[in-house]
């Protein structure tokens, strides 16, 4: 008797999965791996190393999404993407070798691999190629305007060190933003050049972006205050001195004896037992996870509100659910 073979049904994409799938139908895969052989050997390896680590191409895609939606045509944007994603690639080289880490997502990073100066050499050789690229096909502006947009990000970097505990909020937003404009503003910013009819649409999605961004960077700093590795948390920021939303939002509403308790432990680079309690202690007094957490829901709930005039619904729902599964990840920090 033959039997029937039972009809496997295909679980839905999530918002990641379709954004990844957008990035390869569009080729835009194929290109940034294109791009980053045209180098010499040993300048392509470290990128074409990190490039492989990353499963999510929201920075790289989203630009695109959103402006066709607007009304440019896709294969306007292909060159523009691609070169998204190997800055993307290549910002992460970089970082890592100014802070020092030595893992990204499991896996050890390019300058542990191959040296930190032929891996920033080789990132240098990337952003010239990328320069060139853009200049080639959206005229010199729109590669000087890439240039100015990375080299903001690395200056945030270094500004970043010198932010106080006592700064006003828009100075973090601010720094933030910079960290994100090669793939928040940038892109609109190059678009308006070439579609000046469509500006306002594009200066609109830029601030969407920027505020969709400031929120992950909100969770990535939770991660690092909330999520326990080994049993502790890593408080790398703090170790560093760095003031980020959570530690601002912490200094904001502490008493003077807490304050310094906490100087005692801010920039120390190493933190002890004791010291590792009292962080503890004084984050759950202060709700310094639901006060950064109300910030995270208010950035992603403006960005929104932002793009629902731009959107139509089945694109707006990619988007609202990218919010989603962010929120779900950072609110599970928590309880870490």
């Amino acid at each position: 008797m033959r039997t029937e073979k039972a009809e496997t049904i295909e679980p839905p994409l999530n918002p990641e999965e379709l954004i990844l799938v957008e990035y390869k139908n569009a080729g835009i895969d194929m290109l940034s791996r294109e791009l980053i052989s045209s180098l010499d050997e040993q300048e392509s390896k470290p990128i074409a190393y990190t490039h492989e680590l990353w499963y999510s191409k929201t920075k790289t895609m989203l630009p695109s999404i959103i402006s066709s939606e607007i009304g440019i045509d896709p294969k306007e944007i292909t060159m523009l993407s691609t070169s998204i994603d190997v800055l993307w690639t290549l910002s992460v080289m970089v970082d890592d070798i100014y802070d020092q880490d030595t893992h990204r997502r499991s896996k050890p990073a390019a300058w542990t691999v191959f040296g930190a100066e032929q891996t920033y050499k080789s990132a240098q050789a990337g952003f010239e190629d990328v320069l060139q690229i853009l200049a080639k096909h959206y005229g010199v502006k729109s590669a000087q305007l890439c240039k100015s947009s990375v080299e903001r990000g690395l200056q945030s970097i270094k500004d970043h060190k010198f932010i106080e505990l006592s700064c006003g909020f828009n100075q973090l937003v601010e720094n933030y933003g910079n960290r994100d404009a090669f793939f928040a503003r940038f892109p609109f910013e190059a678009l308006s050049i070439q579609y000046p009819e469509s500006a306002k649409q594009l200066e609109d999605s830029a601030i969407a972006l920027e505020k969709y961004y400031f929120a992950g960077q909100i969770g990535n700093d939770l991660d690092d205050m909330f999520k326990e590795v080994n049993g502790n948390c890593r408080y790398s920021d703090v170790k560093s001195g760095l003031v980020t939303v959570p530690t601002r939002i912490l200094w904001e509403k502490m008493t003077e004896s807490d304050k310094e308790s906490f100087l005692e432990i801010f920039d120390t680079k190493e933190l002890t037992e004791i010291q590792n309690v009292i962080l503890n202690q004084l984050k759950y007094k202060y709700s310094v996870f639901d006060r950064s957490f109300e910030k995270i829901v208010e950035s992603y709930t403006e960005s929104i509100k932002i793009l629902q005039p731009i959107l139509r619904e089945p694109t707006l729902e990619i988007f609202n659910g990218l919010c989603k599964s962010q929120l779900q990840k950072f609110s599970k920090y928590k309880a870490l």
